[in-house]
């Protein structure tokens, strides 16, 4: 009997590494033109499809973990599902605002889906990758995004952990690009997909390995570097989806280690609950961080 648990967990760790995603991926993309035809939107339907795959990476994480001690709560998941709420409703406030932009028509509607989609990510990563650069390197910025370093585990469900102000930056730059340019709505909710899609694999505790393709996509094994514990170390790969511009700008990081010691921040008391983490921008002063 324990031969066969063996057998089938080793299975199982096997499917995780080298067939979960690219399955998962593909049957993202394939449920896009299905979804859209219900009539929900770009954004709907890429919600739609990004909370089946959380659902179906957090089985995962919990049957077959990368690391065991990141699947022990510190009570904080409650934290993070309630960060996906405030995520969502602060999502909707960023497309209102969006919707004021104007809209120069200058999209590549002639293109096939498939050159849309890559010219959407790409233009769209290059938002996004300098709002996230951003929330690090400016100081004042960074009280907003240190949110989401601090949890001391990586797994899926915090993967929306994020300062409401630092979470529309990321997700405005990365559509406002897009929506100026009238971006075809099929394009949109492609792109959209896949930017949820890779963001719940980024964080996801599993051992997920794609090889040459991490200097195409910003999956697991790349991302968990960006979660370094040591802030020297840290401030790299900042792509959503693509590796691509961390690789132009020299912010590119894979060593052959699986991942960092440790992840979180380097400040000693640090505010965990969602209160304090929100107040956290205007209160910085009272803390008085200091490294560990």
């Amino acid at each position: 009997m324990r031969r066969i648990h063996s057998y089938l967990t080793n299975s199982l760790r096997m499917f995780t590494m080298y067939a979960l995603f690219p399955i998962t991926f593909a049957l993202a993309l394939v449920s896009v033109p299905l979804i859209s035809e219900l009539g929900g939107g770009a954004f709907l339907t890429g919600g739609l499809i990004g909370a089946c795959i959380l659902i179906v990476v957090r089985i995962f994480e919990i049957v077959v973990p990368f690391r065991v001690d990141w699947t022990k709560s510190s009570g904080d998941m409650l934290t993070d599902i309630i960060y996906v709420v405030i995520g969502v409703i602060f999502l909707e406030a960023t497309l209102a605002l969006l919707s004021l932009v104007p809209s120069y028509d200058i999209w590549f509607d002639n293109q096939l889906m498939v050159y849309q989609v890559a010219i959407a990510c790409i233009c769209g990563e290059f938002g996004s990758y300098w709002a996230h650069r951003s929330l690090h390197r400016v100081p004042y910025l960074w009280r907003f995004h240190s949110v989401h370093h601090s949890p001391s585990r990586v797994y899926s469900i915090n993967a929306a952990r994020e300062h409401p102000l630092g979470f529309m930056l990321i997700h405005g730059f990365w559509a406002l690009p897009l929506l100026m340019m009238g971006i075809d709505e099929m394009a949109l909710a492609y792109s959209y997909t896949l930017f949820l899609v890779i963001g719940t694999y980024q964080h996801a505790n599993l051992d997920i390995r794609i090889g040459l393709l991490n200097r195409v996509f910003a999956m697991t094994e790349v991302h968990r570097w960006h979660h370094n514990k040591d802030s020297r170390e840290s401030d790299c790969n900042h792509g959503l989806i693509l590796s691509i511009w961390d690789q132009v700008f020299g912010t590119y990081k894979l060593p052959e280690e699986k991942g960092p010691v440790e992840v979180g921040v380097e400040y000693k008391g640090f505010p965990m609950s969602l209160y304090k983490q929100i107040m956290l921008p205007v209160a910085w002063s009272r803390y008085a961080f200091k490294n560990d």
